[in-house]
């Protein structure tokens, strides 16, 4: 059951105020967040009122005063049927985009940037053409590559963007284009031009130029990016929203009905709360088991009574400025010393000594060499103590050297003038003799070889 809440100040003990309190802090727990907007969020914005003195319909109607044009067909795919209705058609969006280029955001704009600065924006479907979530940093331009990324999904297209009707490109808006427009034409592709030039000097056949009109999307038309756009939907309602926005539109059109059911169906199934604000009701009944509360009341207005209810959501955004560090300092910044610490008794730091090696011998570096004279055996280097070794085997080991009898091994300290060279002795080659054929032993056999001396390092 859809429950009316009408706007009161806070504190003014009130049902509603205790609503209003209520939705507050929902919005403020809740952790994915989808918006659905129309042209309620941008009547604060500064475009002109199309059905005032000045509007845009009777400025179009004084410039073409034999056409007679409804406000509603002016986003009709019908106007494509006469060349009048063309014309008044690119009149009034040339003009549409003048009035939306002065324009600025508003704070329902704003209130979607603080959601996704806090990470808890899923997604915003805008019935809007404007492009004034751009203003707040807001990624819009669906595309096959970015669709995931999207903060906006424009479902209605975007009036900054021209599409060729016959290439499909998309081109910028240029001074020329503008004007062609306002004279009540088409812009030629200049891509088309370009095709039909080449195929020209070929000898081609000519295909034609395509005229340009506004990347947007009108009544009776089907979507180019419809299957992105469902793509987007699905996935935002497998990620479980928990609360659902619905603001600015008085949910009259076919699809967006579609849309708004299948996201507050989502939103009921984890538990969350759907919100409706606009000043009107919604035309029928169907919508009493949909939307939870319809705020009535101008979006803006909502937004800034929400400020006074939760200001702490709104508050960390500009504390996050206040502090924030500038592009390429490594300075810490003020937030990250709001903590008080207490003070530790000074120290007077101790310089440790390291404590130096024991060696065998006084010099380190020079290596040890045993030789045994009886029987010329290889030349073999007592290898320096390792730094597992202790000083005290160091120092065993150095005495024990020392009491040895220099008759059986030789004690040489080795300078490096008197180390061995590294040159490689070839091997004599071994020719039998009449002495071979008898059994020797392995002293005979030592005699007749010269050893080669090998030395470890």
């Amino acid at each position: 059951m859809t429950v009316k809440v009408l706007l009161t100040a806070k504190n003014s003990e009130t049902k509603d105020d205790a609503l209003l309190q209520e939705i507050a802090f929902k919005l403020a727990k809740s952790r994915k967040f989808i918006a659905v907007t129309g042209a309620g969020v941008s009547c604060n914005a500064g475009i002109p009122d199309f059905r005032s003195e000045d509007g845009l319909y009777n400025m179009v109607k004084k410039q073409y005063p034999n056409v007679v044009v409804k406000g509603k067909d002016l986003f009709d795919a019908v106007l494509f049927s006469s060349p009048d209705t063309i014309q008044v058609f690119f009149t009034f969006m040339a003009h549409l985009r003048d009035c939306i280029l002065k324009a600025r955001s508003t704070q329902t704009h704003k209130l979607l940037k603080v959601l996704k600065e806090k990470k808890k924006l899923l997604r915003c479907y805008t019935q809007n053409i404007d492009g004034l979530e751009t203003h707040e940093n807001l990624c819009t331009g669906i595309t096959p590559k970015n669709w995931k990324k999207l903060d906006v999904i424009q479902l209605h297209g975007d009036i900054h963007k021209l599409k060729c009707m016959h290439c499909s490109q998309l081109f910028d808006w240029t001074e020329d284009s503008t004007q062609t427009c306002k004279d009540g034409e088409a812009p030629e592709c200049p891509a088309c031009r370009i095709v039909q030039e080449d195929r020209m000097l070929r000898g081609r056949r000519n295909t034609g130029v395509g005229r340009l009109k506004p990347n947007i999307v009108l009544y009776g038309e089907e979507h180019p990016d419809g299957d992105l756009i469902g793509r987007c939907t699905q996935s935002d309602f497998k990620s479980k929203p928990d609360f659902l926005l619905i603001a600015g539109t008085s949910l009259k059109v076919v699809g967006i009905q579609k849309l708004v059911r299948q996201a507050a169906k989502s939103v009921k199934a984890k538990g969350g709360v759907v919100i409706f604000v606009n000043k009107t009701e919604v035309g029928t009944n169907s919508w009493k088991d949909v939307i939870d509360y319809h705020i009535e009341a101008d979006c803006d207005e909502w937004v800034s009574n929400l400020k006074t209810r939760i200001p702490d959501f709104f508050a960390i955004q500009t504390s996050i400025k206040k502090f924030a560090m500038p592009a390429g300092s490594k300075k810490k910044s003020p937030a990250a010393r709001l903590v008080p610490t207490l003070d530790t008794p000074p120290t007077t730091p101790v310089k440790t000594r390291k404590r130096p090696a024991v060696s065998v011998h006084d010099d380190d570096k020079t290596p040890v060499v045993i030789v045994d004279d009886s029987d010329r055996e290889d030349e073999v280097m007592l290898p320096t103590p390792s730094h597992f070794s202790t000083p005290r085997k160091s120092r065993r080991l150095a005495a024990s050297l020392k009491k040895t009898p220099s008759s059986a091994i030789e004690i040489g300290l080795l300078t490096p003038e008197k180390t061995p060279s590294r040159k490689r002795i070839p091997l004599q080659p071994w020719e039998p003799s009449a002495t071979n054929t008898r059994k020797r032993s392995a002293s005979t056999l030592a005699a007749e070889f010269e050893p080669i001396k090998r030395t470890r390092r």
